[in-house]
């Protein structure tokens, strides 16, 4: 949630070293989704039955179609490497690679393991990480929409995933640096702060609306980065609320994962990172034996 009106600081860095290529569309895409949902909250209070039409169509954000029985998986590739994406799992709609999930205005195709992903959104409910399994779950989903209390991030996990780009190996261990580094022009993050969770922890040295407030990175591995900020919502029913993104990278398909969850689950970033990983290995296609 908390990337709802905010730069993309991947993109900010692409910028100041030059690299044309960066995680941006990812983002923005995510983020348009984001504010999507949330314009649904603050301007259709009560509606979540006109909700439920909209989302079925797989018009907008708000999870997966229901009832689930018979539907069928979204199906396509990613760098090659076939995947069967089950509904339930799904936070919006697939987007195809060519496809313009700005205005949704892609003609339909046949479903085809040869049509190249481009991005998707998966949707897990933060106590247990688990997807949409019920009537009962698909209700908690809609009703998280309606309501302030507790904030939709504060009980809901998304991620998104990526295979436009894959960053080339030690891509971290650039990105970290330099934002530690005093030639960042919008920090930089140079308040060491004590680790925490096995994470080195640093602070920004002054508050900056849209960029967060501190970052956790494995020094030991340069494997991820998370990001974290406490955003005071306008919304007063919303109020003071704190969350994290944690960017990490899949190998074996060359995807990038982008989750959002509650900084109050910061602690559970290796359980959330394994989970992941093991949802989205489910996904790939294995080949049948003989």
């Amino acid at each position: 949630m908390s990337q709802i009106s905010r730069v993309n600081d991947f993109s900010a860095f692409a910028i100041r070293t030059g690299d044309k290529t960066s995680f941006l569309s990812l983002r923005q895409r995510l983020d348009v989704l984001r504010f999507l949902s949330v314009a649904i909250l603050l301007l259709a209070v009560g509606t979540s039955d006109c909700l439920a039409k909209v989302v079925t169509a797989g018009k907008l954000v708000g999870g997966p179609a229901y009832p689930l029985s018979g539907a069928p998986p979204s199906i396509g590739n990613i760098g090659g490497v076939d995947l069967s994406i089950p509904q339930n799992y799904l936070l919006s709609s697939v987007v195809y690679a060519g496809e313009d999930s700005w205005t949704f205005s892609a003609k339909k195709q046949t479903p085809s393991y040869k049509r190249a992903i481009d991005n998707f959104g998966i949707l897990l409910r933060l106590s247990n990480l688990e997807p949409i399994k019920s009537q009962a779950d698909w209700q908690d989903w809609l009703k998280s929409l309606n309501t302030t209390k507790p904030f939709l991030y504060e009980t809901w996990l998304t991620a998104g995933i990526s295979g436009r780009y894959y960053p080339p190996d030690g891509t971290y261990k650039k990105i970290i640096p330099f934002w530690l580094s005093s030639s960042a022009g919008f920090g930089p993050f140079n308040i060491k702060a004590p680790s925490e969770f096995g994470l080195t922890h640093y602070l920004i040295k002054k508050k900056m609306p849209e960029y967060p407030d501190e970052i956790y990175f494995d020094s030991g591995t340069w494997k991820n980065l998370i990001t974290c900020e406490t955003t005071t919502s306008k919304i007063r029913q919303i109020g003071t609320f704190s969350s994290c993104t944690d960017r990490f990278l899949l190998p074996e398909i060359h995807v990038v994962v982008d989750a959002d969850f509650s900084k109050d689950d910061l602690y559970r970033w290796r359980e959330i990172q394994s989970r992941i990983k093991e949802i989205i290995d489910s996904f790939i296609v294995k080949p049948k034996l003989n």
